[in-house]
């Protein structure tokens, strides 16, 4: 299967602007340590409006554990593979563009 040529997502490696805004922001990180997550990660994931930057934030870093932006371990890693290895976001240094 080939993919378009497009240029990839870029994601900082330092913590974005965009984790202020998470719905997780004050929970204990160890509701999302489970594979499936618990039901406080699954309604904070739910509500937050910043879920597509988390995501691309847990793409990026490919070691990614636990349950994050809505996925589970196994959901995101069967979504990597659809997405393909040139259109997964990349980590910079900078700002995500």
């Amino acid at each position: 299967m080939s993919y378009p040529d497009i240029e990839r997502p870029t994601v900082p490696v330092a913590p974005a602007e965009w984790v202020k805004d998470a719905a997780c922001r004050d929970l204990d990180p160890g509701l999302f340590d489970p594979a499936e997550g618990t039901p406080e990660a699954h309604e904070a994931c739910a509500s937050c409006p910043v879920i597509e930057e988390c995501l691309a934030h847990l793409l990026a870093w490919t070691s990614q554990a636990g349950y994050g932006a809505g996925m589970t371990e196994v959901q995101r890693r069967k979504y990597r593979r659809t997405l393909g290895a040139k259109n997964l976001p990349t980590l910079t240094r900078g700002k995500a563009r």
